[in-house]
C-alpha cells in the first residue's frame, strides 16, 4: 500500500471530523468522516484510483452499515470474503478483524459507511425484543437492497455530515438511529420476501416499486388488485405483514415525504407539489402535511 495513501486513512480515522481529496498522484476523489462523542461514526466515500490500489487496515468498530452506491466492491477479511453489488447493503458485525480491499483503476467506488456502539445497538434491540443478541446474530453479513427511504435518509446523513457542530453531531446520531431501523426493516422483508410464492412477491414488489418511484400516481387499492388479477384482502394482507403498514398509508406516507422533498429543493409552488403528489386540492395537501410533520408546507 501507498505510504502516502496509508497515512492519509490513518489520519481520517483519527479524526473526529473531516473531509479531505486523494493525493493526485493516486487519484481523485473526496472522503468525508464524522465521529461524534457518543461513538457514531459516518463515513462517505467517492473515489476513483489511477490505478489499481491495495488498501488494508484494521477494523476495530463492533457494527458497521456498509451501502454501495457505485461500483460493486468486494474485500476480505481474516474469516471471509464479502461484495456487495451496487444498490446493496449490508451489516457486519466482525472486531478486531484486518480487511483487505482492492480498488480497479478508473472505476468509481461511491458507499457510505456507518459504524454505532454495538452494546447500544442491543440495548436499544433490548427494549423490543427478548433475544438481541441473537436477533445482531441473525443479522450479520446479512444483504439487503438499498429502498429509496433508505436513498433519502443517506442524503440527509450526508449533508449533517457537514455540520460539525454540536448539534450537527445530534443530528448525525437520531439520523443513524432512524436508518438503522430502516436497515432492519429492508433486511428483514427481503427474507421474507423471498419465502413468499413467486407470483405474489412480484406483485408486492412491482406495486412498491411504483409507488416509491412516483407515489402521486399511485391507483386506488381496488385498482391495483384489479390489475395485477388478486384479491382486495390478500393484497391488504399481504402488503402489511411485509411492509409493516397498510397499503393505503404506504401511499399517504410516500406522497407525503416526497411533498417534503419538493418543498425542500424549492422551484415549485405548493400546489404544484400538492398536484404532483396526488392531491387534487392544494387544501387537502396541507392539512395532511400539518398532521405529518407538525408544520404547514409554506413554513417547512
Amino acid at each position: 500500500m501507498d505510504i502516502g495513501l496509508q497515512r492519509l486513512y490513518r489520519s481520517i480515522q483519527l479524526a473526529p471530523a473531516i473531509t479531505t481529496v486523494l493525493p493526485e498522484e493516486i487519484g481523485k476523489g473526496e472522503i468525508t468522516r464524522i465521529s461524534t462523542n457518543n461513538g457514531y461514526q459516518a463515513s462517505y466515500w467517492d473515489l476513483v484510483y489511477d490505478r489499481e490500489t491495495e488498501v488494508s487496515g484494521t477494523v476495530r468498530e463492533g457494527f458497521r452499515l456498509l451501502f454501495c452506491m457505485g461500483e460493486g466492491i468486494e474485500w476480505m477479511s481474516d474469516r471471509k470474503g464479502m461484495q456487495l453489488a451496487a444498490g446493496e447493503a449490508c451489516f457486519c458485525m466482525d472486531a478486531d478483524v484486518s480487511e483487505t480491499m482492492c480498488y480497479e483503476a478508473g472505476c468509481r467506488y461511491l458507499f457510505h459507511s456507518f459504524a454505532l456502539d454495538l452494546s447500544a445497538v442491543e440495548h436499544t434491540f433490548s427494549t423490543y425484543v427478548r433475544n438481541p443478541k441473537d436477533i445482531l446474530r441473525n443479522l450479520n453479513a446479512m444483504h439487503f437492497k438499498v429502498t429509496p427511504e433508505i436513498r433519502r435518509k443517506l442524503r440527509e446523513i450526508s449533508l449533517a455530515q457537514k455540520e460539525t457542530s454540536m448539534f450537527g453531531m445530534l443530528r448525525v446520531e437520531a439520523c443513524l438511529q432512524e436508518l438503522l431501523w430502516l436497515c432492519v426493516d429492508a433486511a428483514t422483508n427481503d427474507r421474507m420476501i423471498s419465502r413468499m410464492h413467486q407470483d405474489d412477491a412480484y406483485i408486492l414488489q412491482r406495486i412498491k416499486s411504483g409507488i416509491d418511484a412516483d407515489p402521486g400516481k399511485a391507483e386506488k387499492l381496488d385498482h391495483m388488485a384489479r390489475e395485477y388479477g388478486i384479491s382486495i384482502s390478500k393484497l391488504s394482507r399481504c402488503f402489511k405483514e411485509i411492509y409493516g403498514m397498510p397499503l393505503h398509508a404506504y401511499v399517504i406516507e410516500s406522497r407525503l415525504c416526497e411533498g417534503a422533498r419538493l418543498l425542500a429543493e424549492g422551484g415549485l409552488t405548493i400546489g404544484e407539489i400538492s398536484e404532483r403528489v396526488g392531491y387534487a386540492k392544494q387544501s387537502q395537501f396541507a392539512a395532511a402535511f400539518r398532521e405529518r410533520f407538525g408544520v404547514s408546507p409554506k413554513d417547512y
